[in-house]
């Protein structure tokens, strides 16, 4: 336990497992000697691609998201499940987009949201992609696209881009395109 924390833990418990996630719930004694409870999410790792074509554009995924009964452009990833993080990253782009790429480089990593997750994001790059077919899964994903890092910066203050994650790794992307020019 870290000695500058708030507040003790008392008792834990998992409320509700699934092959994803786990809900655990902490019962806390605060220094001023109250209690109360902190739930949280243990999830796994997690990666997100950002697969850039030879024109610079960016490979974007439609995708349904059951919380808020609607779909969503992205980019491609998801659970790590385990893997190797390059060999999760593969396996996400091919699953969702059909692309394949033969460059790959980590981005950096993200906590994706810390007060309420454990979960790690790792950024990963996709360069020299070859465009396989793409399959629409039913459940999760029914297009890709292509586009400018312009065209994204216009989508996200127009509010047609907003997954968080996404954000995130592309924003590692644009600070990694950067540190290319300047070299």
């Amino acid at each position: 336990m870290n000695s500058d924390s708030p507040f003790d833990v008392t008792e834990t418990r998992v409320a509700y497992e699934n092959p994803w996630i786990k809900v655990r719930e902490d019962k806390i004694v605060r220094k001023n000697g109250k209690t109360g409870i902190y739930g949280y999410l243990e999830v796994g790792e997690s990666v997100v691609v950002v697969a850039v074509d030879n024109e610079g554009k960016v490979c974007l995924v439609e995708s349904y998201r059951h919380p808020f009964s609607e779909w969503y452009w992205e980019l491609p990833g998801g659970g790590g499940d385990g893997e190797n993080i390059l060999l999760a990253s593969k396996r996400e782009l091919e699953e969702e987009t059909g692309v394949i790429a033969q460059e790959w480089e980590v981005l950096g990593k993200a906590r994706v949201c810390n007060g309420l997750s454990t979960e790690w994001q790792v950024n990963v790059l996709a360069r020299n992609v070859s465009y396989g077919d793409f399959t629409q899964q039913e459940d999760e994903t029914r297009a890709r696209k292509f586009v400018s890092i312009d065209e994204l910066d216009e989508m996200i203050q127009n509010g047609e881009f907003e997954d968080n994650q996404s954000i995130t790794a592309l924003y590692m992307y644009k600070l990694w395109l950067e540190k290319q020019v300047s070299l």
